[in-house]
C-alpha cells in the first residue's frame, strides 16, 4: 500500500481485534457479515468495498467474501445487501463465513475506500476487483479474527 494513503479505523460490535468471530457468523451458524464499523473515511470517497480473506488457507490465502460499490457510510451493515458481491473462492456471489477447522486460521475483513464506482457485474471474480481497484484507492483499513482457539 502506497504510504501517502490514509489509513481506515475498522472496528465490529461482534468482536474484538484480534478476537474470536461468533458462530452466528460462521457457516455452522447463520452465515451473514457482522457489522463493521469504518472511521476516517476521506471526503474524495465515491464508494466502499470490503473483502474476507482467509491468510492461512492451506494452497493460498483463501477469498471468502468480495463486495465493492458500496454507499459511502460509516456502516457496512450486518448481513450487508447494498453494493455488489463478486465472486468469491468458493464460486459464491455471497459472504462465505469461515467454517470450523482442525487448526487457527487468521482472517482480515479489508475495507477499501476508493474514488470511483466500480461498476463491474456481479459474476465479476475478485482477482478482476483486485486489479482494477488498484489505481483508485483512498484508504483502506483491516481487522482481524481468529477461527478458533489454541
Amino acid at each position: 500500500m502506497d504510504a501517502s494513503l490514509h489509513t481506515l479505523d475498522i472496528k465490529s460490535p461482534a468482536f474484538v481485534n484480534g478476537g474470536l468471530l461468533p458462530t452466528v457468523y460462521r457457516r455452522e451458524g447463520l452465515n451473514m457479515n457482522p457489522g463493521l464499523k469504518v472511521q476516517f473515511i476521506p471526503s474524495e470517497t465515491r464508494s466502499l468495498a470490503v473483502v474476507l480473506k482467509d491468510v492461512d488457507a492451506p494452497v493460498s490465502p483463501r477469498i471468502h467474501w468480495v463486495c465493492w460499490d458500496i454507499p459511502v457510510s460509516e456502516w457496512i451493515r450486518l448481513n450487508e445487501s447494498r453494493g455488489i458481491n463478486g465472486v468469491n473462492d468458493f464460486q459464491l456471489s455471497s459472504y462465505t463465513g469461515p467454517c470450523v477447522m482442525n487448526s487457527r486460521h487468521k482472517y482480515f475483513f479489508y475495507i477499501y475506500a476508493l474514488n470511483v464506482r466500480l461498476c463491474l457485474p456481479a459474476s465479476s471474480p475478485s482477482y478482476r476487483f483486485f486489479k482494477l481497484i488498484q489505481p483508485h484507492v483512498l484508504a483502506s483499513g483491516s481487522l482481524l479474527f481468529f477461527s478458533i482457539t489454541d
